[in-house]
């Protein structure tokens, strides 16, 4: 099963993408979750972000993703050598997904896609995370698993270059794991970027990864 039978919208490749982020660090309070972070993605590449529960896993991701300020440090997003904001490069995936209650998944998702102007892609990305059946189901009553697929179906139709997602594999059952780690597999292989944060990093075929280790601050 490859990207273009399975994912027609992950078949034309990007090129050039890069993150650089340089001497982070992150304060809360009289606390220092992390310092000194640097990191460098000029290749298609999976990052797998692991820490202890609290070390600041998702607030680097937040910074990586352009949401949140460093207290220290700087980061460029690039396309191509030239550089570019995060909103031009980077979907966002927190683990609760942005799925707002009291609507159907079809309204949720015809909203969004409205805004970004991608209905046709966003109902083969329906299609692909096996959501179409579910589309008349209120937000609130959709399984752990399906919000986390309804995340992927956002990651798919919204046709960025670096993905930074926040544990999407949690609550997934063994089928769910295996889609996911597949979607991702061909974002990369499309010359795409992914940088993950997960307590049980995994091993996703033919993907070349790394890991990013957050620990105490000395």
């Amino acid at each position: 099963m490859d990207a273009q039978t399975s994912y027609p919208m992950l078949t034309t490749p990007f090129k050039g993408v890069s993150l650089q982020a340089s001497g982070l660090s992150a304060v809360r309070g009289d606390k220092t979750l992390f310092e000194n972070v640097s990191l460098r993605i000029d290749t298609p590449e999976l990052i797998w972000v692991i820490g202890p529960n609290g070390i600041g896993k998702t607030t680097l991701l937040r910074i990586c993703a352009g949401l949140l300020r460093p207290d220290t440090g700087h980061l460029q997003w690039q396309i191509n050598g030239a550089a570019v904001s995060a909103a031009d490069c980077i979907s966002f995936q927190p683990p609760q997904g942005f799925a707002k209650r009291g609507l159907t998944l079809a309204e949720d998702f015809a909203f969004w896609s409205r805004i970004n102007g991608l209905k046709q892609i966003s109902d083969a990305a329906l299609d692909a995370t096996n959501l179409s059946a579910h589309k008349h189901t209120f937000t609130q009553n959709l399984s752990t698993g399906q919000k986390q697929r309804l995340g992927l179906s956002r990651l798919l139709a919204d046709q960025k270059p670096i993905w930074i997602l926040d544990e999407p594999m949690a609550g997934l059952d063994t089928s769910g794991r295996a889609q996911t780690a597949h979607i991702i597999q061909s974002h990369i292989a499309r010359g795409g970027i992914a940088l993950i944060a997960s307590h049980n990093p995994a091993s996703i075929d033919n993907t070349p990864a790394r890991r990013l280790t957050l620990g105490t601050p000395q």
